[in-house]
């Protein structure tokens, strides 16, 4: 049994602000927010490509989606809080040897893929999972307040690495990004982040027989999942192809690269909002057709973009961030009621898997366009195309499955 309504907040706040701050500091957002603005810095020190340094995006992404069926399996059976926590102590040994580098292509490639591996464990499908425990009524909210972790890293971490891009060059701000999981996720982690212990007091773990919903086998035959998983990846693309280009895309228009850091800035700012509303609007709505709506706007964006205006590009970033900020907590909402808990993480992991797959594709194939055209022209009509196909596959969800009424005819049967 989840929480009593009345109580979930009572008593699962910290679950909530410690796996938030914990997605704050995750790999995945600190190396996809900062990365666009090493983009300049490496393509100068070393004479790599925009092609060259965006495929470190798809070189993560790939590690991610790699790792996250084997994260969503543990988790779902030795709990999220061992996993988070390994993953948070080890992977900004990778960022350490990022900043180290001399020059070798395969190394930078290298270090990103592994610390993708590594890191699998601070990703959203582990940390929601402890995050739907407590939660039923509110399970929305909670969820959009969980993953603003992201916003404040999309917000914070292009100054803060501008900052230290700016005073002590691009070595030392790898250095200063290595730095936070150890002083910022393993004290939060360590304080409030497990799952809700059942009436037993033990932890929660599918082999308790008391989470409700669909085993990972019956979910891979249902619709739902692949649809899911497919207008998230076409609208995973489109923020994927914009977040990371936005800041050279800005500067090859004529702005500085720190007015192009205030405007990336933005985005953070529009995560953040994007999770709160979206989730506050899923507990009342139907969440299908809220996310038809809210994931609407990345083709939107790059119909503006395409315009060649700059003076709209503070909109742009806007648009993208909530977009960004909303599909993750569209994503796992619909995940927990269509497929319920008994196997979230296994089952999120698909999803998650595929939308990481297309966030590292899109840079690649955006900067791939750059490199041999000279500009994102014909990338951004790529990502008005599939932006509009992935909102509009949210319409062909189902209502959502009753597992109170699924589990009395299983008992009747």
């Amino acid at each position: 049994m989840v929480t009593p309504q009345g109580n979930e907040f009572r008593k699962g706040w910290p679950v909530v602000l410690s796996a938030g701050i914990g997605l704050a500091v995750a790999l995945t957002p600190l190396l996809f927010y900062s990365l666009g603005l090493f983009i300049k810095p490496l393509e100068e020190a070393f004479g790599w490509s925009r092609q060259e340094i965006s495929t470190a995006f798809l070189v993560v992404t790939l590690g991610n989606s790699a790792g996250a069926l084997l994260a969503g399996w543990l988790a779902d059976r030795f709990g999220s809080r061992t996993i988070a926590l390994c993953s948070m102590a080890c992977y900004p040994l990778c960022l350490v040897g990022l900043s180290r580098m001399e020059g070798d292509l395969q190394t930078f490639f290298i270090l990103c893929g592994t610390a993708a591996i590594v890191g699998i464990g601070t990703t959203a499908v582990v940390f929601t999972r402890a995050v739907t425990t407590w939660f039923e009524r509110q399970r929305g909210l909670a969820l959009g307040i969980t993953l603003t972790g992201t916003g404040i890293t999309a917000t914070l971490v292009p100054l803060y690495v501008a900052f230290f891009l700016e005073h002590i060059g691009w070595k030392g701000a790898f250095l200063s990004l290595s730095i936070l999981p150890w002083v910022v996720g393993l004290p939060v982690i360590l304080w409030g982040f497990h799952e809700r212990p059942a009436d037993n007091g033990a932890v929660r773990s599918v082999r308790a027989g008391n989470l409700n919903g669909f085993s990972f086998k019956q979910a891979l035959g249902r619709p739902d999942l692949y649809i899911i998983s497919v207008a998230a990846g076409c609208i995973s693309f489109v923020v994927g192809s914009l977040i990371p280009h936005l800041p050279a895309l800005l500067v090859d228009r004529g702005l500085s690269a720190a007015e192009a850091a205030k405007i990336a800035a933005l985005v953070g700012v529009s995560v953040m909002s994007g999770r709160l509303i979206v989730g506050y609007l899923v507990d009342r709505f139907f969440a299908p057709m809220v996310a038809a709506v809210c994931l609407s706007l990345p083709a939107i964006s790059a119909v503006l973009l395409l315009a060649g205006d700059t003076s709209s590009s503070w909109l742009v970033a806007l648009c993208i961030g909530f977009a960004a900020g909303a599909e993750f907590d569209l994503i796992a909402y619909l995940v927990s009621r269509y497929f319920g808990l008994k196997a979230y993480s296994g089952i999120y992991s698909i999803p998650f898997a595929v939308n990481m797959i297309m966030v590292g594709i899109g840079p690649v194939i955006m900067g791939r366009i750059h490199d041999m055209q000279g500009s994102y022209y014909h990338g951004l009509q790529i990502c008005i195309v599939l932006g509009v196909i992935g909102a509009l596959l949210f319409l062909a969800l189902r209502q959502y499955p009753d597992f109170d009424v699924m589990n009395k005819n299983q008992v009747r049967a």
